[in-house]
């Protein structure tokens, strides 16, 4: 009689334990599915994603007043590849990303080649650089999708990128491509971030990429992902270096 209840009682604890184990990870599971939920909700950011039929959009996600907007971008756009592949359309360009292993980047890069759109976020159904949160924040804000015009990309403002405005910083740019054409498409694509390239050195520098040097954390670190260049963390100019390297990646 005794061993039955002792039994019981040693089952009932056991119960209680796996209970209470139940009960930790349950809130656990939604303290962090709050936090997912606190920061991915302050997220903006923009990115071009791969659609049916081999065609695009440029999803651009604003939490500042809370909707998104979508860029169509139709198969057969016919985009100078970046990286001197030459002109193709926009579906073919998916498929040589992935024949070249860098997926949905060319897609991206040719964006902002051809429309000087600082864009580097990228999703081609298969792969995608977006990260966990930016992926929880397009869970949360693809109800109410607003359509604008490839034209409408003056939308593309600073903030949209996570950024804070940046109209008070002056770049200086080391020129070192041999190439006026690639410096004059970079300083466009700056001046989508409200940033002014100030000052220019011009040379050559066939063994230069991109290097990007600033004490600006955020800002520099996006930039730095925007052109693929290595980052600096200090000085207090904000200076970009790109060469020949760069020039024929651009």
């Amino acid at each position: 009689m005794r061993k039955k209840k002792y039994l019981e009682k040693k089952k009932g604890i056991k119960k209680g334990r796996v209970l209470g184990l139940f009960a930790v990870i349950l809130l656990l599971i939604l303290v962090i599915l709050g936090l997912f939920y606190k920061y991915s909700s302050n997220l903006n950011f923009s990115f071009v994603r791969k659609t049916s039929g081999g065609g695009g959009e440029i999803l651009i996600i604003d939490s500042i007043n809370n909707k998104t907007s979508k860029i169509s971008l139709d198969p057969d756009l016919e985009l100078d590849s970046a990286r001197g592949y030459g002109k193709y359309k926009l579906s073919s360009l998916w498929v040589l990303g992935e024949k070249e292993r860098i997926n949905g980047k060319l897609v991206s890069e040719s964006i902002n080649k051809n429309y000087f759109t600082p864009i580097y976020l990228w999703d081609d159904g298969k792969n995608s650089n977006l990260n966990i949160f930016q992926k929880f924040a397009l869970l949360m804000k693809l109800r109410n999708v607003e359509t604008v015009q490839l034209t409408s990309l003056e939308i593309l403002s600073p903030l949209l990128f996570g950024l804070n405005e940046t109209t008070d910083i002056k770049v200086e740019m080391d020129d070192l491509t041999g190439n006026s054409n690639t410096s004059v498409a970079v300083s466009k694509i700056l001046s989508n971030l409200s940033l002014k390239v100030q000052n220019y050195s011009r040379g050559y520098d066939e063994n230069l990429d991109c290097e990007v040097k600033t004490e600006n954390e955020k800002l520099g670190q996006f930039i730095s992902n925007l052109f693929e260049c290595k980052f600096d963390r200090s000085g207090e100019t904000f200076l970009i270096r790109i060469g020949g390297v760069f020039d024929k990646r651009f």
